[in-house]
């Protein structure tokens, strides 16, 4: 049901380049989403790097490992991808609240990337990762909107950054 709602979604149809995640302990599985759609768009994974998310375009799965985290991650020898690249973001997180905040592992690699993002942001969570609100911090990045399997929350309007 999610990844149907996201396929409906105004901003992941506009989207040539789309970044999405590969699952880690529950969180929401998008590979059907990925293989359904990797022949019409660019799908990017990250990779951790550091402090930071590298970014890299991938055409199938095969081309992941177990990397940091035990995350699957893109393999050496793929062609990078900017932030500046992506057309609308697919972020998890733990919990996320109405209020557009997000509670991730607490690393804060999304959160780091997501400042330098000019695109639609897009949470991706289960109905019971939902709370009120979240207090936000000065380097938090809220959502534009959240999906679950019962329902899509707009939150912010998208608005490029010129």
């Amino acid at each position: 049901m999610i990844t149907q709602r996201i396929a409906r979604l105004s901003a992941f149809k506009k989207a040539k380049q789309v970044m999405f995640y590969l699952p880690i302990k529950g969180e929401v599985n998008l590979e059907g989403l990925f293989e359904k759609y990797r022949s019409q768009k660019n799908f990017i994974l990250p990779k951790v790097s550091g402090k930071t998310l590298k970014l890299f375009y991938i055409r199938g799965l095969e081309e992941t490992s177990a990397g940091a985290f035990k995350i699957r991650e893109p393999k050496a020898g793929l062609k990078k991808a900017l932030p500046e690249d992506i057309g609308c973001i697919l972020v998890p997180g733990i919990v996320f609240g109405y209020d557009g905040h997000r509670i991730g592992y607490g690393k804060g690699f999304y959160d780091r990337l997501l400042k330098k993002t000019n695109c639609p942001k897009i949470g991706v969570a289960y109905n019971f990762q939902m709370v009120k609100n979240i207090p936000g911090e000065s380097h938090d990045i809220p959502m534009n909107m959240i999906i679950t399997e019962q329902e899509i929350i707009r939150l912010k309007k998208y608005k490029p950054i010129s």
